[in-house]
């Protein structure tokens, strides 16, 4: 039996994002608490943060205040935070030196002498390899599938559900990077999407997709990675790239619509795991 407050669901996701207000479940031995306050982050907040992660910058908006937190039998499973994101965005000037992943005006800028400062970040806050896990020591196998049937029975309800955004930048106006977490919750099954979207204009666009899933009843929990990546070959020429930070290109709903490049943008990298709890 799952022990929730006593409103139903939507008016506890808008209760939350407007007071930030944590909510807990109690479901089959999983412990799921989450919080979606929809404030963004004080710069004395904002200065702590830089602080604890010894880096000089942050995405334009931060929802720190966001997480969700998974538990089964009181043992920490998953965990999910804009700070804990970040914190695996973090890379070394030596590494930053390195990165394949430039910005248009980069050549330009290094005939011209400029400078680039170190943030101790991805200049794009890829997050990395954070996919959510803090549980260790756990018996794997590669493989495995998400049950999709479960997630679109419509004849359940959904006991609890979370969709907001952990943190977002425009690139210095070179393009977006945008971190958003998903959540729900069913009698049958819980579902977690971590999705982060990076376009970086006359460049590339890159999607990146984690998926847990869990089938009450069962020891196995499946973690579901894609990379998805385009060369935005269609912004390469001056006068289409002009006319897409004008807003007439009609590359632009789609250039800024996840959801739909998610279903077209072909696979990069795919893996399926499979962990015991």
């Amino acid at each position: 039996k799952a022990t929730v407050s006593v409103l139903n669901c939507g008016q506890r996701a808008i209760y939350q994002s407007i007071m930030g207000t944590p909510e807990r479940l109690d479901l089959h031995g999983w412990q799921i608490e989450k919080e979606q306050f929809v404030r963004i982050a004080t710069s004395t907040r904002c200065d702590a943060i830089e602080n604890e992660l010894g880096i000089t910058s942050l995405p334009d908006q931060l929802f720190e205040q966001c997480y969700l937190k998974v538990a089964y039998e009181g043992k920490p499973l998953l965990s999910f935070s804009a700070v804990e994101a970040l914190r695996a965005a973090r890379i070394t000037k030596e590494e930053a030196e390195q990165l394949a992943l430039k910005c248009s005006y980069s050549e330009e800028w290094k005939k011209n002498n400029c400078k680039t400062v170190h943030t101790g970040l991805h200049w794009t806050y890829d997050m990395q390899g954070y996919d959510g896990l803090v549980a260790e020591g756990l018996k794997e196998k590669e493989g495995g599938q998400i049950e999709l049937p479960l997630l679109q029975d419509t004849t359940q309800p959904i006991l609890s559900f979370q969709a907001c955004d952990l943190y977002e930048d425009d690139l210095e106006d070179c393009g977006t990077s945008k971190l958003t977490l998903k959540f729900r919750c069913m009698p049958t099954c819980w579902f977690i999407l971590l999705r982060q979207f990076i376009r970086v204009d006359r460049v590339q666009v890159i999607i990146k997709d984690i998926r847990w899933f869990h089938k009450f009843g069962t020891a196995e929990v499946v973690q579901h990675r894609v990379t998805r990546t385009k060369d935005i070959t269609d912004m390469a020429n001056a006068d289409a790239a002009d006319a897409y930070v004008e807003g007439k290109s009609p590359a632009l709903k789609l250039y800024n619509d996840p959801d739909r490049l998610a279903q077209t943008l072909p696979i990069a990298h795919e893996k399926v795991t499979t962990y015991y709890v």
